[in-house]
């Protein structure tokens, strides 16, 4: 009877973190969508193509969450899962990782346009230009929770495969590394990819970027991401404590 209470246990607990994982999928997708909508409405009102880098660089922020939930759902089925699988998974998910908060750098853009939204050097009234900044805003939102999440579900399994203390280490160097990738690709124009199909190109960049304006970057920028993910951990675990007293 105590096994079969335990295998009830565990099967409703199963239940409740895909559950959970269901409607953050669901939130997560309906913030894409929302974004996609809000961006067509504003390209066809103002006929301006020169964003649509913006569901592209959208798209790729969705892959490193689909990497976690699948390394998410293969530990939770089992915790025997080989580690071979799951490294080979998280090799793949931090070449990816760096996407998702990588669009907060498209900001660079209404910089680049500025002359596009002021008139004898000053803003005036603007509404291109707040209308593009919002725009990109809600992009870069998407992104960063499609970050934050998907380093919540490998904390989740790193907790359980090694510890807390661990997990947390595991958490601030991505956040780091993520923060160099934002670097290569925006300074050095790099794609995840090219660690298979250009590694020439981007040994000579990791050489290039070895200078202290480069490592400022990268330490502001990952203490950006480590900061929003540890806020979004904290929101998600008051969330699963008063679902629990339920």
């Amino acid at each position: 009877m105590v096994c079969l209470g335990h295998f009830y246990t565990e099967r409703n607990s199963m239940r409740m973190k895909l559950l959970a994982s269901g409607k953050r999928f669901a939130g997560l997708a309906l913030l894409s969508v929302v974004c996609v909508v809000v961006y067509a409405l504003l390209r066809l009102f103002n006929q301006n193509t020169y964003y649509d880098f913006l569901i592209w660089n959208l798209f790729l922020a969705w892959i490193p969450y689909v990497l976690s939930s699948v390394a998410a759902i293969l530990h939770e089925r089992s915790t025997s899962v080989p580690r071979l699988a799951l490294t080979v998974i998280g090799i793949v998910w931090i070449l990816f990782l760096p996407n998702a908060p990588y669009i907060v750098t498209d900001m660079i853009h209404l910089t680049i346009l500025k002359s596009n939204y002021t008139a004898e050097g000053h803003l005036g009234l603007g509404f291109s230009y707040w209308n593009d900044f919002m725009v990109i805003m809600l992009f870069a939102w998407n992104g960063l929770l499609l970050g934050a999440v998907s380093m919540h579900q490998w904390h989740a399994i790193l907790r359980v495969r090694t510890s807390s203390q661990v997990s947390w280490v595991c958490a601030a160097l991505v956040s780091f590394l993520s923060a160099y990738g934002i670097l290569l690709g925006r300074e050095y124009r790099l794609n995840s990819w090219d660690l298979l199909t250009n590694p020439a190109s981007i040994g000579r960049s990791v050489v290039d970027s070895l200078h202290p304006e480069a490592l400022l970057f990268c330490g502001m920028f990952g203490l950006f991401i480590f900061a929003v993910y540890a806020m979004v951990y904290l929101l998600m675990s008051s969330a699963k404590h008063a679902s629990s007293r339920l």
